[in-house]
């Protein structure tokens, strides 16, 4: 059954909407969720001045990051606030998609690792949540390697390597999931979309399509958040998202032409465990 949530209506949800309306045009609650318990690891980061780049460029899991997303627009979700896991790292093990579109808080730790003192002077400026976009072959199970700009909101990111604390927490984007289709040959043909900004769980486990002419077909999940089919059935297309916590969501006659590339907003997302809620 498709899940679309919608603003509560309620009066005594005001003040709960009125904090949400300062957060961005209806979001649901701005305070995620933890989903697990706390991990201690190291934290580095790339696409800065050790790297031979500007930080406000592009680079590795914000241009071409294994998830499949391509180039990330710094001013939309998740804003750059991006990183990449190891190949063994349990989260990224268990999966689905090595992690891809996960939630992630990350605390800098003053004491007791091998790297203390070097986290950001303000003592309520050491916590950042980020979203897993990329992976990182060369780091160890517990290192995480985040975008150069989000590292600097918690320790400067001159200091290059910094002891934390992560847990998985619900991602809560702003807006509908995201669907862009990379090939789009018509009926018959090769298809592959790639989808992000799930909220929740972030993960997508499983996606559907559905043509005039079909039943529900599996997609293939290539590498990333990129499904694929080899033939495709007669337009118009519909698509079903099950998410890793087995939340589906459906959006329907979501392809209507053929050729049609590009990001295509959907009008569905997945529900928050806390049960707040926005409406598209």
């Amino acid at each position: 059954m498709a899940l679309q949530r919608q603003c509560p209506s309620s009066p005594s949800t005001g003040l709960q909407l009125a904090a949400i309306a300062v957060a961005v045009l209806c979001p649901w609650l701005a305070v995620s969720v933890p989903l697990s318990d706390w991990h201690s690891g190291i934290a580095t980061n790339y696409g800065g001045a050790q790297d031979g780049m500007n930080p406000y460029d592009p680079s590795f899991g914000t241009k071409e990051g294994a998830c499949g997303y391509g180039m990330l627009d710094k001013n939309s979700y998740p804003f750059w606030s991006v990183a990449a896991f190891s190949l063994t790292n349990s989260f990224s093990v268990a999966g689905p998609a090595k992690a891809c579109g996960q939630c992630y808080e990350i605390k800098c730790v003053d004491i007791g690792g091998p790297f203390g003192g070097r986290c950001s002077k303000d003592s309520n400026q050491r916590s950042v949540i980020i979203t897993i976009t990329d992976v990182c072959p060369e780091c160890a199970t517990d290192h995480i390697d985040m975008q150069a700009l989000t590292f600097n909101k918690i320790a400067p990111m001159e200091v290059g390597r910094i002891d934390i604390m992560y847990r998985r927490v619900e991602c809560t984007p702003p807006e509908p999931l995201l669907v862009d289709i990379n090939h789009n040959n018509g009926p018959g043909a090769w298809l592959r979309i790639v989808v992000s900004k799930a909220a929740g769980y972030g993960g997508i486990k499983l996606v559907q399509m559905k043509g005039s002419d079909s039943d529900w077909m599996g997609m293939n999940n290539k590498y990333g958040q990129a499904w694929e089919v080899p033939v495709t059935p007669r337009l118009p297309w519909d698509f079903r998202m099950v998410s890793d916590d087995s939340q589906e969501v459906t959006a329907l006659g979501l392809i209507d032409s053929q050729g049609k590339t590009g990001d295509v907003p959907t009008n569905v997302q997945f529900a928050l465990k806390g049960g707040a809620v926005s409406e598209f």
